[in-house]
């Protein structure tokens, strides 16, 4: 999930803060929400340490993210949204 050549994320431009050098807010959400969608889950810890930021700002990240429906938060991460049929 780190920003690669080959991300099509990470090629948008303005997505890297000139002055940190780090993801902005919208680019890191759409990292996570694609991880989500690709496997299924995420993993708190494993975000902190491949987005290189703080716990919190994974918690909020996942908070927003599900008040969006984007995601399910769990204890530890979060899972793809559940679907009503």
């Amino acid at each position: 999930m780190t920003a690669t050549t080959t991300d099509p994320v990470s090629r948008r431009p303005g997505d890297i803060s000139l002055a940190t050098g780090k993801l902005r807010r919208d680019a890191r959400r759409r990292l996570v929400v694609g991880e989500v969608v690709r496997r299924g889950h995420v993993d708190t810890a494993d975000l902190v340490r491949r987005l290189a930021v703080s716990r919190m700002t994974v918690h909020r990240d996942l908070r927003d993210l599900a008040a969006q429906g984007s995601l399910h938060r769990v204890r530890g991460g979060a899972v793809a949204p559940r679907t009503t049929m």
